[in-house]
């Protein structure tokens, strides 16, 4: 096509005007490509901005915070709530409301309450309230209810793990 455009030009003007139509197509193929570029990345910009909706990543983890665990034993609590461990010395108890009061190792005291769906163990073996006592060490978990309570859910009695029986425990 250019070939028989440049042969109707005199010979001395062909290499020229070879010259000037490859400037030409140069420019339209980078001001193509440029155009082709901008394009591409501003729906690149708009793809994200749909992908990202105003719903924060919180909303996922409160779709799944509402289904409540099938074996859990705070499953008819609140679905925002989610046990907090807990690990330290009893300080006091008051069996009648059956609530122990408990001091962690920063000198911090909480007050759990225990109910039907706290599960209670001593040394491994299923256990119920009474045997949590003063001066016992108690790990476990909690729920916080929403009139500001702490409700136990799970709590172990039982002597401190030490790093010495864990260690030994790990070795073969």
């Amino acid at each position: 096509m250019w070939q028989t455009w440049l042969e109707e030009f005199p010979a001395g003007d062909a290499p020229e005007l070879r010259n000037i139509i490859m400037k030409q197509v140069c420019i339209v193929a980078v001001v193509t490509a440029l155009a082709c570029g901008l394009s591409t990345s501003s729906f690149a910009a708009e793809k994200k901005k749909i992908e990202t909706p105003a719903a924060t990543p919180a909303e996922p983890r409160k779709a799944r915070e509402e289904k409540p665990a099938p074996d859990s034993a705070a499953a008819d609590t609140p679905a925002k709530t989610r046990p907090t461990s807990f690990h330290g010395d009893v300080v006091n108890l008051d069996p009648k409301a059956k609530t122990f009061t408990f001091m962690n190792k920063d000198g911090k005291q909480r007050v759990f309450a225990v109910t039907d769906k706290t599960t209670v163990t001593k040394d491994g073996a299923p256990a119920n309230f009474s045997a949590i006592t003063a001066g016992a060490y108690v790990t476990g978990s909690y729920i916080k209810t929403p009139d500001g309570r702490m409700e136990c859910v799970t709590a172990k009695v039982g002597p401190k793990a030490t790093k010495a029986a864990t260690t030994e425990v790990k070795k073969p």
